[in-house]
């Protein structure tokens, strides 16, 4: 009997999810101030318990380093193909736009980090980004910003590595302090909305024929 409830009880929810987009359930969103809505991209490997005590652990250090003379600096890395990102254009009605493309995938890896003021620090390599290439980023923002730094990045292994770990020992630690984020919380790491702005907006559509118009447009 508790199996033929429980396939019973799958089958509703499966009905549920599919009315959510019916025509019906549409017409009643709309009827009761509802709105056509993009899903926001969540990973499931999200901690969302990790997620508010990291918040609750980082933040008041975070906004005491701002109110303390240091700069406050938020990092990613993100990855450049030739490819385009396809996103949507406007076109004369029934004729849909062609991409033509190289198809490979030789691409950039650039990292880079944002004040809250806006201030933008970014370097592009050819390579993947390695912890030799997360120190020459840390060097190239130390000689950019006078003062102290705090660094505001995820757990790349990149980032905790040995030759992090070396830099700051070697001296980088008496003007540079980092915090780490919690994972997979792309929305509380400006950067990221960097990232996602100059992807599919600055560069959407954008068909490169090569790794120097890349690097050009980058």
């Amino acid at each position: 009997m508790s199996g033929l409830e429980g396939e019973s009880d799958r089958s509703s929810r499966e009905s549920s999810a599919s009315s959510t987009t019916s025509p019906r359930s549409v017409a009643f969103s709309i009827r009761s101030g509802g709105a056509a809505k993009k899903p926001d991209h969540r990973s499931d490997k999200r901690d969302e318990e990790a997620i508010e005590e990291g918040k609750e652990q980082k933040w008041p250090l975070i906004k005491k380093a701002e109110t303390n003379d240091r700069t406050v600096i938020y990092v990613d890395e993100a990855g450049f193909y030739q490819l385009p990102a396809a996103v949507r254009t406007w076109a004369p009605r029934g004729q849909t736009p062609v991409l033509r493309a190289p198809l490979n995938y030789d691409n950039l890896s650039a990292i880079s980090g944002i004040t809250r003021a806006g201030k933008l620090y970014m370097l592009v390599f050819e390579q993947s980004i390695t912890g030799e290439k997360v120190v020459e980023f840390l060097r190239h923002v130390l000689r950019e910003v006078s003062g102290k730094l705090t660094i505001v990045w995820d757990g790349l292994p990149a980032h905790r590595g040995q030759t992090a770990k070396e830099f700051l020992a070697e001296g980088g630690s008496r003007r540079l302090h980092l915090e780490r984020l919690p994972g997979y919380v792309p929305d509380l790491n400006p950067d990221e909305a960097f990232w996602n702005c100059l992807k599919n907006l600055e560069m959407k559509n954008l068909c490169c024929w090569g790794i120097d118009h890349l690097k050009t447009e980058l």
